[in-house]
């Protein structure tokens, strides 16, 4: 059964408090902290089952995905202007094995310069658990795990 994320956030912000009582005390030299607050992205095919502990979903695709019915796709929003430019798109899509450092280096060049990603992160900030859609088969280099990377460091540094 899996863990609710709330309960397991809890269950660390007690463990931490009670090793940093026990450090003020000087039975611990380890100090443990969590960071409550931190948003944990993470990437998910459309075409799998959503589950509870997928919070608050976003595709990020600037296609929509085949075979996929809007009312059916259990999103809570789209959001293609995170999406790779048309060009570079289609310019990865060529040679994917060929491109995909390159491709890397360039969409995240793309997404520095985006208003939209700014924005982007203004507004994940207040949820726990986002999850970045997408539709590609390749469940290892596409779009949404360069995009998680880059999201994921840009968080940090607020």
């Amino acid at each position: 059964m899996p863990i609710d994320g709330n309960i397991f956030c809890l269950f660390l912000y007690c463990i931490s408090l009670v090793l940093n009582y026990f450090n003020k005390a000087g039975v611990y030299i380890i100090r443990f902290t969590y960071n409550v607050n931190m948003t944990h992205i993470y990437i998910k095919r459309i075409y799998d089952l959503p589950s509870s502990n997928d919070g608050y979903r976003v595709l990020v695709d600037r296609l929509w995905p085949r075979g996929v019915k809007k009312e059916e796709a259990h999103f809570d929003e789209w959001e293609k202007e995170l999406a790779p430019s048309t060009a570079l798109r289609e310019w990865f899509h060529a040679n994917p094995d060929g491109h995909w450092s390159e491709f890397m280096l360039r969409y995240k060049h793309e997404l520095s310069q985006s208003d939209a990603v700014r924005n982007f992160i203004s507004q994940i900030k207040q949820y726990q658990v986002v999850t970045l859609l997408y539709a590609s088969k390749d469940t290892v280099d596409n779009n949404a795990r360069v995009l998680q990377e880059y999201l994921q460091d840009e968080i940090k540094k607020v």
